[in-house]
């Protein structure tokens, strides 16, 4: 496992994960049993789920460049979150210029 030492304790990036995707998917629950959804709020969600198969296209090759790329900060937190950051970034790039476009392709 990779752990991520915060310098008070060692965070096992696994179980941090596990448990914000529970978090997630709890609150996903929960805006499942509204009648109504604010607009806004439903325009983030299917914003969220377009890139959402991009997202899981890239990340591990984002993870494994920002691994192999600054060795020296393995342990840093920041890493981690930058991780996040620049794996969504790279989805939501993916998505803009190829994703989107896959019923005007098949239509093809």
């Amino acid at each position: 496992a990779i752990y991520i030492d915060t310098g008070k304790f060692a965070v096992a990036e696994f179980q941090f994960s596990f448990y914000l995707a529970g978090l997630v998917f709890s609150i996903f629950f929960l805006l499942g049993h509204w009648q109504t959804v604010p607009n806004r709020l439903k325009q983030v969600i299917v914003f969220l789920a377009n890139y959402s198969f991009s997202l899981y296209l890239v990340h591990h090759t984002v993870l494994l460049l920002l691994q192999q790329s600054w060795r020296e900060y393995h342990q840093d937190p920041r890493l981690y979150w930058a991780a996040i950051l620049l794996s969504n970034i790279v989805a939501i790039g993916v998505w803009w210029l190829f994703e989107r476009h896959y019923r005007t392709v098949a239509r093809y």
